[in-house]
């Protein structure tokens, strides 16, 4: 699986992250795209188009090794990322220095409370696919986002 990058391809990434967001969304139905609108569950349908698409996390990383499926990868990537970072807060980063963590060397949101938590997109989508819930994402950032609120409130 070749979706860890170098700090040079994750700033690329980042200049054209609105490019890859609007890629993804574009292979939707227009009443679907009206939906992926960075809400929580809007990632319900991600991750239905992703169960539909691959049948577990180990098909997915051996099709990432071709190119068309990593793209389409990045673009879904990108858009769960950026929902993640916009309900939650927080700033894009990648450890290119700690490779021996889960996380290292991809894309990860982080920044979003006092711990210091990274939640990495990349991994959200995997573990899915895993899971095969259909409402794993947004669970996951539901349930953040109330960790958050609870911690502002107290």
């Amino acid at each position: 699986m070749n979706i860890e990058h170098t700090r040079r391809e994750f700033d690329t990434w980042l200049v054209f992250l609105d490019d890859y967001i609007g890629e993804f969304r574009s292979s939707f139905s227009s009443a679907q795209q009206g939906k992926l609108d960075f809400s929580p569950y809007s990632l319900d349908i991600v991750e239905i188009w992703l169960l539909k698409k691959y049948s577990s996390s180990e098909t997915l990383r051996a099709r990432l090794s071709i190119k068309d499926d990593l793209h389409i990868f990045m673009c879904a990537m990108s858009y769960v990322g950026e929902t993640y970072r916009i309900n939650l807060g927080g700033i894009w980063n990648i450890h290119l220095d700690d490779t021996d963590k889960i996380n290292g060397r991809l894309q990860v949101i982080e920044r979003f409370n006092k711990e210091n938590t990274s939640l990495c997109p990349a991994l959200l989508m995997l573990s899915s696919l895993d899971k095969r819930s259909a409402a794993h994402m947004s669970t996951v950032l539901t349930f953040w986002m109330a960790m958050k609120q609870k911690h502002e409130e107290s």
